[in-house]
C-alpha cells in the first residue's frame, strides 16, 4: 500500500504508528518483590487464632491494637457526598454521584478528579463502599469496599493499588513508620505489603471485611502503630501482629502440633482447601 499521496491509507499508517506506540509504552503492573519482616524492618508476632480475646492480650503481652489520638488525627472527616481530608495546602474529598446500575465514586485533589471508580450501596443499610480517606505517609489513602460487586482496593497517591500490583483485592490500609502497609490478594493467596513489597509468608483464602455484627470482631485490626490480621502458617490458623521501631516486638512461629494438643477441639487448623479468611463474612445474610 502506497501512502504517497492517498489520505486514506496516511491515515491508517498514522493510526498503525499510533497503536504501536501506545502498546509500547504500556507496563505491566509491577510485582512486589518478597522480603522478610527484618528486611522490611518489621516484627512478626504469632499467636494461636482463638475467640479469647483475654488469651490473644496474654500471648501479645498487650492489649490488642485500638486506633490513638494520633491515628485519628489522620482520619478525614465525613461529608453529605464521602470524606474530606486535608494535608498541607491540599484538600481531598470523595463524592458519590448516583447511576442507573450503579454510583460513581470520584477522588478529587483541590478541585481536581484524580480517580474513579464504580460501586453499589448495600441493600441493607445503604452503606456506600467509600470506607474511608486517610493521611498515610502525607499522602490520600482511599480505602473502598464494595460488598454487593464484592470489590475491594486502596487508592493511594492516587493510584489504585491494584493496577499498580496486579493485585485482585486490597484491604486494610494502615500506616506504619510513615508507610502504608495493607493485606492483598492475588490468585487465591493473600499477603502483607509494605512500602511496595510483599512481606512475611503468604496463605490461602480470600479476604473480605464485616461491617457490622461478631464478624466485625475478626477484621484487621490497626492503632498505636500496631498491625494486626488473621492468617495461616505451617498447618495452623493464626493471628498476625506487625509494628516497626518502639513497637518491634521480637518474632516468634507457631507449631502447630504443639497448638493442637494445648488448644484441644478450639484449634483451627487449615484444611485442603485452605483457611477461610474471609475476614468477616458478613452475619446478616448467613
Amino acid at each position: 500500500m502506497k501512502a504517497q499521496g492517498d489520505p486514506m491509507a496516511i491515515l491508517v499508517l498514522v493510526i498503525l504508528l499510533l497503536a504501536t506506540s501506545l502498546t509500547g509504552c504500556a507496563r505491566a503492573p509491577a510485582n512486589p518483590s518478597q522480603v522478610s519482616p527484618e528486611e522490611a524492618g518489621l516484627s512478626w508476632r504469632e499467636c494461636p487464632r482463638t475467640a479469647d480475646w483475654a488469651a490473644l492480650d496474654a500471648c501479645f503481652g498487650h492489649p490488642l491494637p485500638v486506633p490513638d489520638e494520633m491515628d485519628r488525627a489522620k482520619w478525614g472527616a465525613n461529608t453529605e457526598h464521602g470524606h474530606r481530608l486535608e494535608i498541607g495546602a491540599d484538600v481531598y474529598e470523595t463524592r458519590e454521584a448516583s447511576g442507573l446500575f450503579w454510583n460513581t465514586y470520584t477522588l478529587y485533589k483541590s478541585g481536581r478528579a484524580i480517580a474513579t471508580l464504580r460501586g453499589v450501596r448495600d441493600s441493607f443499610d445503604g452503606r456506600s463502599p467509600d470506607l474511608s480517606l486517610t493521611n498515610i505517609g502525607g499522602k490520600a489513602a482511599w480505602a473502598f469496599y464494595d460488598h454487593v460487586r464484592d470489590q475491594a482496593t486502596i487508592v493511594h497517591d492516587g493510584q489504585d493499588v491494584r493496577t499498580l500490583y496486579g493485585l485482585d483485592r486490597a484491604i486494610a490500609p494502615y500506616e506504619i513508620d510513615g508507610k502504608l502497609i495493607f493485606l492483598g490478594n492475588r490468585a487465591g493467596r493473600s499477603f502483607v505489603v509494605y512500602d511496595g513489597r510483599r512481606v512475611g509468608a503468604d496463605w490461602p483464602g480470600h479476604l473480605s471485611l464485616a461491617l457490622c455484627c461478631e464478624g466485625v470482631l475478626y477484621n484487621p485490626r490497626s492503632g498505636g502503630g500496631r498491625y494486626m490480621f488473621w492468617g495461616g502458617q505451617d498447618g495452623a490458623a493464626v493471628c498476625v501482629e506487625m509494628a516497626a521501631g518502639e513497637h518491634t516486638i521480637p518474632p516468634v512461629s507457631v507449631d502447630s502440633e504443639a497448638l493442637r494438643a494445648r488448644l484441644g477441639s478450639s484449634f483451627i487448623a487449615i484444611d485442603s482447601a485452605g483457611i477461610d479468611v474471609e475476614i468477616g463474612r458478613d452475619e446478616r445474610r448467613t
